[in-house]
Formats: C-alpha cells, structure tokens, sequence
C-alpha cells in the first residue's frame, strides 16, 4: 500500500510525500523480512533523492537494493537499478563505473523477453563510447538499440535512440546527417505522442543551426520548442528554449532581445528553485551586458552566478566565472580586482586538474601584470 501510494505521489509531483511512503514501507519490509519489497522500497526512495539532488544518498539506495533483488530473484529488478547505476556514473562523468554496471544490465536483459529495456542498455553503452569519443562503436550500439525498439513497435523510445544518433553525427560536424536524424526523431516522437520529446528536437534543431551560424533558423525551431513546452507547462525545457534564443540573438547582436530572453529565464528557473541554471543564465547574463558596455551590470550577474556556483560547489564553473570576471575587470584596467579573480581561477583549476583552463588562466594572470608592466612578475606567469 505504501509503495502504491508512493507511485501516486510521484505522478503529483509531491516528493517528499513520496518519500515519507517509501520510508515507511521500507520499514515494514524489514519488519517482515520481504527483501523483493524492501528493494522496491529502496529503489523508491532512490528515485527521490535523484530527484532532490542528493546524489551520494541516491547511490547508496540502489546499491543496498541489488543483493536484495539477487535474493528475491527479481532479474528485472535487478536490471533496473544496474542501468540506473550506470546512468548516475555516467552523469559523473565516471565512464568506467558506467560502462561496468550497463554491461552488467545487458547480460541480464538480453535472455528476457523485453526488447526495450535491452535496448535501453545499448543505449547506455552507446552514450559512455560517445563521450569516450569512440563515434563508430557508439554507431554500433544506437544501430543495435534500433533494431530492437522498430522489433518492439517503440515509436517514442525509438525517436530518443535517433536523437542520440543525431547528437553524435552532430558532435562529428556531420551537419547533415545529424539533421536527417533529428527528423526521423521528431517523426517518431510524433508518432507516439511524446510532446515533450518533440519540443526537445526542436531546441536540438535549433541548436545545430546556431552551429552552422544559421541564426534565424535556430530562432525559429527554438520558438516551436517553446510553443509546446508552454502548452505542456514543461518549464525545465522551457528554460532551455530561452538560452537557445538568446544565444541566437546575441550572435545577431541583438542583445535587448537577448537580454529579455534571459531575463524571462531567470524567472522560471527561480519559480522552478532550478539554482544550477539560475547561476547559468546569471552568467550568461553578465556577458550580455559585458557587450552592452554596461560593466557594473556584468559584474553583480556573475557574482550573482558565483555565489549560486559557491553554494553548490561547482568547481569547474567557479573557475570560470572568476576566470570571466577577471577579463571584465581587466577592460576596466582594475587590476587589483582582475588579479584576485584569475588568481581564484588558478587555484580553482589546479584544484580540479584542467590543464587547458589552467594554462588560460595563466596567460590571462601574465597580461595584467604586462598592463602593470611588472614584466618580472608577468614572467612567473609565462
């Protein structure tokens, strides 16, 4: 009863209803020594602290769940909380850990008789060699997933297995393809009524156009986004088709239209308490009125970004925005404050091992000093 109310909860939205439920039948489950339930109750309350953000807490429910599911004999279970495993690695950038736990779900799946779920493990799969950069083994995963989902009648997950194919034609600057999958995609997702996953299209559409420098166009596929996503209250995505819009505009050097686009975002990330985008489109807005000349502007925008950034500790974005809040105070030649914020990147980067950045932020520290002309310490830099 708990977990069935839980599952209700969860269509509502009440998250933390949902977990007092989960908590409760975990509780019982234990009292009556259930594991099968007691793994649905831990995958339950997983699922929440994802949603809540709680990332170490959501991989510890999973793992807890998995001898659970071997006890109960629950192979689909099990599988369950493998991919979910690998997709939380995944998101961390941990590929290794990824690749390990979607395996581990594939050897499962692949005897079921559930040709989506094995196909969703080739869609893992296909997403760790896409970031490892490995294009033609990730082709070979999509292509597998494919021919599963077109066995299994899946319009709508197949349109989510051709976005990823599109993506990846995409990231290899085949322009043209990547196109040709975005519209067999929203073909799909049309299809099987996915609304949502169609405005997603369209923002990628309009995405690729901005990177062909097709602006207009990325305008226009990013306002059929935002038409829908406005019709579904699909705020999230919603926020997206406005950065989308305004990076078009910026390169239009439409920068008030741009500036507004922002602003519009701002407001819906705060409602939707979304602080790692609000610190994005602070940020974002800071370089808008870095253009507008308006320098006093930029610079509380990106503070404003930092200290969103600070509280959720994001180092690689802390290390840059110091990096661009530098440049702004450089143009203004303070250089005292330019120093301070590069030498925050500095510290930020080694911190984190990105050596490109590091050597950036380097460059940047020795030309202050060269503006100073304290060429002795603009070499230390060098």
């Amino acid at each position: 009863m708990h977990l069935a109310w839980g599952s209700v909860f969860w269509e509502e939205g009440q998250y933390d209803s949902v977990m007092v439920r989960g908590e409760a039948a975990a509780r019982l489950a234990e009292a009556h020594q259930s594991p099968l339930y007691l793994a649905w109750a831990y995958h339950l309350i997983a699922l929440i602290h994802g949603r809540q953000g709680n990332t170490k807490e959501q991989l510890a429910y999973y793992q807890k769940a998995l001898p659970l599911w071997q006890r109960g004999g629950d192979s689909l279970g099990l599988s369950s909380s493998l991919h979910n495993l690998g997709t939380l690695y995944y998101d961390q950038d941990q590929y290794d850990e990824a690749e390990k736990y979607y395996r581990r779900a594939l050897q499962l799946r692949q005897p079921l008789p559930y040709h989506e779920r094995t196909a969703n493990a080739y869609e893992g799969l296909g997403l760790v060699a896409h970031a490892r950069q490995n294009y033609q083994e990730a082709l070979q995963y999509y292509q597998k997933a494919i021919t599963l989902l077109e066995r299994a009648g899946d319009p709508a997950s197949l349109g989510k297995v051709y976005q990823k194919m599109a993506r990846l034609f995409r990231d290899q600057k085949e322009y043209g393809e990547a196109l040709r999958y975005y519209q067999r995609a929203l073909e799909a997702l049309e299809q099987g009524g996915d609304r949502l996953g169609v405005a997603q299209v369209y923002n990628s559409i309009g995405f690729l156009y901005y990177l062909r420098g097709d602006y207009g166009q990325a305008i226009e596929s990013a306002q059929k986004a935002r038409a829908i996503c406005e019709q579904l209250g699909a705020q999230e995505e919603l926020i997206r088709c406005q950065i989308n819009m305004a990076r078009a505009y910026r390169e239009q050097s439409n920068f008030t239209q741009a500036l507004e686009t922002l602003q519009r975002a701002a407001q819906i990330a705060e409602q939707i308490k979304d602080k790692s985008r609000l610190a994005e489109i602070y940020a974002a807005i800071g370089t808008i009125y870095r253009y507008l000349n308006q320098s006093s502007e930029a610079i509380a925008y990106c503070h404003r970004a930092m200290s969103i950034w600070e509280e959720l500790q994001d180092l690689e974005n802390l290390a840059e925005i110091n990096s661009y809040i530098s440049r702004v105070y450089y143009e203004q030649a303070r250089y005292k404050e330019a120093l301070s914020h590069i030498q925050k990147s500095i510290s930020l980067h080694e911190k984190i091992g990105h050596q490109k950045g590091l050597a950036d932020a380097y460059l940047k520290g020795s030309l202050i000093y060269i503006a100073q002309k304290q060429y002795a310490e603009a070499m230390k830099y060098s």
